[in-house]
């Protein structure tokens, strides 16, 4: 069964100037959604594909901050979920 994906840009300031945080607020955004049980949409601030960067820095984070975590990627869809 397909999910509705939440986008992690809805809801945040996003700068214009570069260096000013918007990657780590996406992450946050990210982590946040993932914990409520979201499926969430891999989706940078920048207007190109979906950075595979990203989700590297979403999953540092995770297994950083909690260890026990674990992200599945669905490539066609383009969502992370955790396990």
């Amino acid at each position: 069964m397909k999910r509705n994906a939440c986008n992690p840009l809805d809801g945040i300031y996003l700068s214009d100037k570069r260096r000013d945080g918007n990657t780590t607020r996406i992450i946050d955004n990210i982590i946040q959604l993932l914990f409520k049980g979201e499926t969430v949409l891999v989706k940078d601030h920048f207007d190109k594909s979906p950075s595979q960067i990203l989700i590297k820095k979403v999953n540092k984070r995770l297994q950083f901050e909690h260890q026990q975590q674990t992200i599945i990627y669905n490539e066609n869809e383009n969502t992370i979920r955790l396990l």
